[in-house]
């Protein structure tokens, strides 16, 4: 059966992958199949909304899924390695035993991804846990550079106490929140990332 990959953005076809599958199978499972065919096949998946796709196991060895939609994929044990996951939507993404050694996550949106668990990313991801009011804060190491991701946001360390400071200055919230800002900064430290 054919299998139509889509533009996260634009919505247009991408790639139509060959594959094989019950009509009425899930959804998720027909799009994990469409992108094995499309790996298989030396397909570039740059943009491609992958929305839910269940890659399972996966072998996902330096694939291109720069920007890609992979939010809420289910990707347990998948070997990402060298994969390019710059800018890609991973929140709420089943990473649990994946393989991500040298997979490049710069600017990746990983809120509310599990990462348990998850190989080669202990020194490149310190969470600081979730505050209060839900959000979970991560400090991951980006290039050399220390980057603070909460929700949406991907900021500086500088950037992220600035809009702190504008946004929750003297409050409650506020206060929580440089404590976690300090506290994985104190890890990073221990750890010797460089500020």
């Amino acid at each position: 059966m054919k299998f139509e990959i889509t533009n996260r953005f634009t919505g247009e076809v991408q790639l139509t992958a060959e594959i094989e599958c019950a009509d009425d199978a899930d959804y998720a499972l027909k799009l994990g199949l469409a992108v094995r065919w499309a790996l298989n096949a030396g397909a570039d998946l740059h943009e491609a909304n992958l929305y839910r796709a269940n890659l399972s196991r996966a072998y996902l060895y330096g694939a291109n899924l720069s920007r890609a939609n992979l939010r809420g994929a289910y990707l347990y044990r998948a070997s990402l390695s060298r994969a390019n996951l710059r800018g890609a939507d991973l929140r709420g993404a089943d990473l649990y035993e994946a393989n991500l050694h040298e997979a490049n996550l710069s600017r990746a949106y990983l809120y509310g991804a599990d990462l348990h668990r998850a190989m080669h990313i202990a020194n490149r991801v310190i969470d600081g846990g979730i505050r209060s009011d839900g959000y979970r804060f991560l400090m991951i190491l980006d290039s050399g550079e220390r980057r603070i991701l909460a929700g949406c946001r991907n900021f500086t360390v500088p950037e992220a106490r600035e809009h702190l400071r504008r946004t929750r200055g003297g409050t409650k919230l506020g206060d929580e929140t440089y404590a976690i800002l300090d506290h994985m900064e104190n890890i990073a430290a221990l750890r010797g990332w460089k500020a």
